[in-house]
């Protein structure tokens, strides 16, 4: 793994998260390590969201062919 020297922070409401660190310690991982991975692999092209019906502001969707 490359050095970790720079931080993010992201705001998001409690249910979001406990539901997310709940998930991710039913796998055995670190809430921090996933979300490390998740932004390498959106990075590289190896991640996909999918949209939802939800009403947002603004769309960050990939949509891939």
């Amino acid at each position: 793994m490359s050095e970790l020297n720079t931080q993010l922070h992201v705001r998001t409401n409690s249910d979001s998260l406990s539901a997310f660190k709940d998930r991710c310690k039913s796998m055995n991982r670190q809430y921090q390590d996933v979300l490390r991975e998740m932004i390498d692999a959106f990075a590289d092209d190896r991640l996909s969201i999918v949209p939802t019906n939800i009403n947002q502001k603004d769309s960050y969707y990939v949509n891939r062919k």
